[in-house]
């Protein structure tokens, strides 16, 4: 585990170029692991979002897909066991039931996924295949709606982002939405 853990403090570390280059190398011994890595570094998942808010996201994706492809999945893992340790988030997860939603950058190759079921949340690089949820909107504000620093509603109703699917049902994910960046961000 110390040497996953070197691993993950080096990549944090590193200039956003380096990064690109190095993660690819290290995510398979990587992911699977997270959940160690979060009782290792109780702080991994608020430092992976903050790297990814100081991070050219729209650059990232274009210029080194794997690499994003790799710390999306990182940040996705750690999401989903922080919200199954976390009575009130899973507790709300359960109330929403399933839901998939789809997040498409309209001006870079960025596309994640989000799939909420029986508690738990899984994220990953790419579009489901059936969406309940369809979200669009520039890289910028595609990253503020998942990351917490744009609120859903407030988002929509300022047109940051579109939304194609149910309202009511999108009217019902935002505040999940919420309260899940809230967590992975540590507050």
């Amino acid at each position: 585990m110390e040497e996953l853990k070197k691993i993950v403090e080096n990549l944090l570390a590193m200039p956003e170029s380096e990064l690109m280059k190095e993660l690819p190398k290290h995510a398979p011994a990587l992911r699977g692991r997270v959940g160690e890595l979060i009782d290792a570094i109780p702080n991994l998942v608020p430092r992976l979002i903050k790297r990814l808010e100081e991070t050219d996201v729209k650059k990232f994706v274009t210029e080194a897909p794997e690499a994003a492809k790799g710390f999306t999945d990182l940040v996705w893992e750690g999401v989903g066991i922080l919200a199954e340790r976390t009575p009130d988030v899973k507790g709300d997860l359960e109330k929403l039931g399933t839901v998939t939603m789809n997040f498409k950058a309209t001006d870079s190759p960025l596309e994640v996924n989000m799939k909420i079921s029986g508690g738990k949340v899984i994220g990953s690089w790419g579009l489901a295949e059936k969406a309940d949820l369809e979200f669009s909107g520039t890289t910028e504000n595609i990253m503020g709606l998942l990351l917490g620093s744009i609120d859903p509603l407030r988002g929509f109703m300022l047109r940051k982002f579109s939304m194609k699917g149910g309202m009511s049902l999108g009217m019902k994910v935002a505040p999940v939405m919420s309260k899940l960046a809230k967590m992975a961000r540590g507050g």
